[in-house]
Parts: C-alpha cells; structure tokens; sequence
C-alpha cells in the first residue's frame, strides 16, 4: 500500500527531516494525522474532477505542500501582514537622438503627453480591519499554515473554472484543520495574518497602487488580488530555494507579475539584494545550445571551470518564460527543455567543446507557460515535476474593473474634471463589451480568428491613454 501510494512514504521522510529542522514549529504528529485524512479524497477528487494546464503527481504535490509550509514557517517572524507602500517603478532612460530605435509594440509610452505630473493616487477605498494581536501559539498557526498549504498545493494547479469546485470539496477538511477558517467567499480568498492569528482575505494584502505617467503602458502592474497571492508565494518559496513553475491561459499577466516581481521584489538591481537575476524567452527556433549559452554568461567561476554559480553572498534566479515553446525533435522531445531538466535534476552540464562535467550552484528556476496549443507544446512530467505548480486563472471581473478603473482614473486626473469623472463608465462599458464578445462571439471554422484574451482589452485601454488634454474639449 506504501509503495503504491509513494507519497505517504516521502511524506514520513520530509516530516522527519522538518521536525528536526524546526524543533518548535513543526508538529511532526499533527501533519501526519492530517495529511492522512485529507489528501487521499483530496488528490482523488481533483484528479477525477479537475484539469490542469500541467499534470502534477501525486508525490510532486505533497513534496510541494511541505515545502511551501516550511517556507511559511521559516518567515514566521518576517513583519508581512501589513500590506507594503507604494513603490514607484524604475523608469528606462529616453533613448537620444541617433541611437537606434528597437521599440516594439509592448513598449508605447502611455500617453504622448509631454506635460510634467505627480501621479495619481487610486481613489478606491482600501479594506480596513480591526486585528489586534494576541500571543502567538505555534501548535494553531501551524495549522492554520498547513490548510493554507493544502489550498495551493493539491488545488493550486487546477484551471481556473474548476475552483469552485475545488472550493466545494476542500471547504469541510479545512475547517476539521483550522476550525476558524471562514465560511464566506472561496477558500482561495483568504490568508493569514500572523500577528492576531486569524483569517484575512487577499484584498487586505494589496498594495497601493501610484499612477506612473512617464512609465510604459505595458509596464504598468495594478496589484490585485491575483498579483498578491502569486507574488507572497514567489517570495516565501525563494527563500527555500524551491522551483516555481506558473501556467495560465495567454494575457492574463504571469509574466509580467513575475518580472515586475524579481525586480521590485527582490530589489535585484540594488547592491544589497542577496539575490541576482536574469532571463531568457524561449521560442519555437530555441536549442539547447542558446540555453547553455545564457546560463553560462551569467555564472560566475567558482573553482576553476568545473563549478559555476552566483557571485560570493548572492543566490541567482533564473526566469524562463514561455518554457513550452521550443520545437519538438523527432523523438518528441525538447533539447532546450530536457537540458534544463538536466541542470535542475542533476545539478549541472557538460561542456560542449572538452566534455566534461560542470556543477551548477546557487541556482533558482521560475518559469512560465500557457496552456499547450497554437505553437504551445506539451511539457514533460521529468520537467514540471521539479516546480512548484500554480495556475494563474483567468482574471474575475471585478479584478477587471479594479486594473482599468485605477489605470484610467490616475491617466484622467490632469484632464477636466467633465473627462475625468467618465473614466469609470468607459472602463465599465469596454468590460461589458469584451465580455460580450467572449460570450457570443465564439471561434468556428470559418471564424478560427474569434478567439478573446485579457490583451485584446487592454489595448481598448492603451489608445484611450494616447490622448492628449489639447485634444479633449
């Protein structure tokens, strides 16, 4: 029974091995009794009930689940509860005159408009709750901590429209886990908040938002909800130095959220910042060769040729977006991806030129993928089995809405006051429309082309905000 179910015998390994760890946090006893009346129906029900962009395995998910609640435990006296500041992005020098001009799409300025200005605060109301805080007991925030863990691991990787479902099945064990947990919303809506140890929902946890004028319109990030979670589990999973694999339908943001968090919140340009970052986007014409070649270039020497790594004192990160887009050879596999494999599972390469073995050191993977299709391929199990997997679902109207109410309103704010005060029934109306057009409109054979993402609507934002003032009577 133990061998067919191999994750109750990696479970007991790990629990062990955490225990040890964290002598007075970790409740060796109580994750067994846990784990063993809540995961099998739990991994049953989604494996009959759900889909996922990426098939997880069973003993991926648990290996997953105890390392994520390590890492919550291992910040438990890090002071996050409080939603941070504002941050004003860093904004890319003008290029001068002569200098060649690469600019793309994805880079138009957000507006043309030359005039100076302060940006412009959301105006929304934030969400304010009483918590006082209370003495902390270790034996309820671990539990609290492992129904948490439960939610984004066994359901984190299931597509969006199957949460309810999820939410449905989950709901009942995890208030036998934590028995405050609350019984309004999705178990997806709620999180911690360690000082009064109670349950918060995600909204309490994002962070303002300051309207950039002179950023880039594809440069600009409205934290919602959706961003917080992802963006708190990138930041507790790096300092356990684990993988993270995040998947989700085209143009809803993964990419951006994760660039937008390695540079703001990992600080990664600052000189102080423990951790150094770099990329590389695969596309259909990637070879192994290109990978290694990146790799390389940013390794720095350790001992001689044979060990590459961060510099002394630094962990790296590495983002690859788009993993799943490499071509596939005549035997089905990707060179590109099967070498990363290699790198991450092993822990090294071979030199192409002498042959010989080249240890990697200090090495953190994050990635992203859209679903397989158009150019998309399927990605290997020997390959996602080593991340953490988290599907970024579809975003909710209401997070519609928040994005490009905050992004118009703050573009308005130098317009007259008869412009600005339209910005909210103008982002109503294009959502109202977009939707629409997903509901009714769909793809045919002779209509392949009706097909409706997140990026189709921004645009309607983008030329709203290449208006000028003189423009506007």
């Amino acid at each position: 029974h133990d061998v067919h179910d191999g994750w109750r015998l990696l479970s007991k390994r790990m629990n062990r091995a955490m225990h040890a760890k964290y002598p007075e946090l970790w409740f060796m006893d109580r994750l067994e009794e846990i784990l063993e009346d809540c995961l099998p129906p739990s991994l049953k029900f989604v494996r009959q009930n759900t889909k996922e962009y990426l098939t997880s395995v069973n003993a991926q998910v648990l290996e997953s689940l105890i390392i994520l609640l390590e890492s919550f435990l291992k910040n438990l006296e890090v002071d996050d509860d409080e939603p941070p500041e504002a941050v004003r992005r860093q904004i890319a020098k003008p290029k001068k005159k002569g200098d060649d001009d690469d600019d793309d799409e994805d880079e138009a300025p957000a507006s043309p408009t030359t005039q100076p200005d302060e940006p412009a605060e959301e105006e929304e109301d934030r969400l304010k709750l009483d918590l006082p805080p209370k003495d902390m007991d270790h034996k309820k925030i671990f539990e609290m901590y492992i129904a948490l863990s439960i939610v984004w691991t066994v359901g984190g990787n299931v597509l969006g429209t199957d949460r309810p479902k999820v939410d449905e099945f989950m709901r009942p064990y995890l208030v036998k886990i934590s028995p405050e947990f609350p019984e309004d919303g999705s178990v997806y809506d709620w999180c911690i908040h360690k000082k009064s140890m109670s349950w918060v929902p995600w909204t309490y946890k994002i962070p303002k938002f300051v309207y950039q004028r002179e950023l880039p319109y594809f440069s600009i990030l409205v934290p919602t909800s959706e961003t917080t979670v992802f963006t708190t589990f990138l930041r507790n999973l790096m300092t356990v130095r684990r993988n993270i694999m995040i998947n989700g339908p085209t143009g809803v943001g993964k990419s951006q959220v994760i660039s937008s968090f390695l540079l703001e919140g990992l600080k990664s340009d600052s000189a102080d910042s423990e951790y150094r970052t770099f990329d590389i986007t695969f596309s259909a014409q990637t070879s192994s060769k290109n990978l290694q070649e990146r790799l390389e270039s940013k390794l720095s020497k350790k001992r001689g040729n044979a060990v590459l790594g961060a510099p002394p004192g630094k962990q790296l990160v590495f983002f690859v977006d788009d993993i799943n887009m490499p071509a596939l050879e005549e035997y089905g596999a990707s060179p590109p991806v099967e070498l990363l494999r290699q790198v991450i599972d092993q822990g090294g390469l071979y030199d192409r030129k002498k042959i010989f073995w080249k240890e990697i050191h200090d090495l953190i993977v994050v990635a992203a993928c859209g679903p397989p299709g158009g150019g998309k391929n399927e990605l290997t199990p020997r390959l996602s089995s080593k991340f953490h997997l988290l599907c970024f679902p579809t975003l909710a109207e209401t997070s519609l809405l928040r994005i490009f109410r905050t992004i118009l309103k703050g573009f308005l704010s130098i317009f007259p006051k008869e412009a600005s005060d339209c910005a909210v029934s103008v982002v109503d109306a294009v959502v109202e429309v977009y939707n629409l057009m997903g509901a009714e409109m769909r793809p045919t054979p002779s209509r392949s082309h009706y097909t409706f993402n997140m990026r189709d609507l921004s645009k309607v934002i983008q030329g709203i905000l290449m208006v000028t003032p003189a423009n506007v009577p």
